[in-house]
């Protein structure tokens, strides 16, 4: 920018300054101690500022541990920090844990004893998980006197489908499973990200199947 290259440095929690026509490398502000000060560049602080983006003379920074955006003005030699105003926060108190929709299934029966419910996660042609970016899927009971399991409550997984064990009473309840799927283009390097929200009600009866499983088709979204 204007002749020089400026450098969010890390792990140093300074901004630099590359001088390509002097081959120089000089400190523009930052103690190289982690904090959050504002003032003149000699004063001011960062706490791992982790990229930057230049424009009408100032510097905008992204002071990463800090969680904000710090604002290098450099005719005045001064650091401040952006505010915009006219902003609210987001209303969250009835925000859920996911941004998927909810698909609930039909009941499963199963017996009681020893139980096993077989998740698969279905993709379109042409698309494949990925063992770089492994999947998760989370899963909790609703009730958990009737279903109960030693299993882990998280699986990772860059396959399908996966098997949940329990053992199951007599009664009704619903396994809740959310999931985070990572997945990649057989054509392509283009990999996507996507949620599954999934409710399975279950009713246990004293005799009856001991294993089931479901199939849900996931799509890429547009």
């Amino acid at each position: 920018y204007d002749g020089k290259l400026y450098v969010a440095d890390t792990y140093n929690s300074k901004i630099r300054v590359i001088d390509i026509d002097k081959e120089t490398v000089t400190t523009l502000s930052g103690s190289g101690t982690g904090g959050y000060n504002d003032g003149d560049l000699a004063d001011a602080q960062f706490f791992e500022p982790s990229g930057l983006t230049a424009a009408g003379g100032k510097l905008y920074v992204a002071d990463a541990n800090n969680h904000r955006i710090r604002v290098i003005d450099l005719a005045a030699g001064t650091v401040s920090t952006l505010v915009i105003k006219g902003l609210t926060a987001p209303d969250l108190a009835n925000a859920g844990t996911t941004a998927a929709q909810t698909i609930t299934l039909e009941p499963q029966t199963f017996g009681e004893g020893s139980g096993l419910l077989s998740v698969n996660i279905k993709l379109p042609s042409g698309y494949h998980f990925t063992p770089r970016a492994p999947s998760k899927l989370r899963w909790s009971v609703a009730d958990d006197d009737i279903l109960q399991s030693d299993d882990d409550s998280e699986i990772a997984a860059d396959r399908f489908p996966i098997e949940l064990r329990f053992s199951a009473s007599t009664g009704k309840t619903s396994i809740d499973i959310f999931g985070d799927l990572y997945y990649c283009a057989d054509s392509s390097s283009v990999c996507r990200y996507g949620q599954v929200s999934i409710r399975v009600p279950i009713q246990v009866i004293p005799e009856g199947p001991r294993q089931r499983s479901i199939t849900i088709a996931h799509h890429p979204a547009d």
